[in-house]
């Protein structure tokens, strides 16, 4: 089975859900397994389904040791456009 490429539509469309940023703010500052992010999030279901979108969007890896699976962000890149996006909606604000 191939795997299709990711495409910008892709990100944003990973990026369009509160949670999944929220998802990438938890993990900026490292590898974390994902029974700790549900912690902070809430339902194990929803979060595991925000995992898979961030995962197949490119903006998160993730390991298995043992029955735990790990995330962490693939590139810090995506710090910068959820930045950019915030600054587009504050020049928004002020117009």
């Amino acid at each position: 089975m191939e795997c299709k490429p990711v495409t910008i539509s892709d990100i944003f469309a990973a990026l369009a859900q509160p949670n999944r940023i929220k998802i990438l703010e938890i993990l900026k500052d490292g590898e974390m397994c994902s029974c700790d992010i549900w912690k902070k999030i809430g339902d194990q279901s929803n979060v595991s389904r925000h995992l898979g979108v961030l995962r197949k969007a490119g903006l998160v890896i993730s390991r298995k040791d043992g029955v735990r699976s790990y995330y962490s962000i693939r590139n810090s890149k995506v710090f910068d456009l959820i930045e950019l996006a915030g600054q587009i909606l504050k020049e928004n604000e002020e117009i």
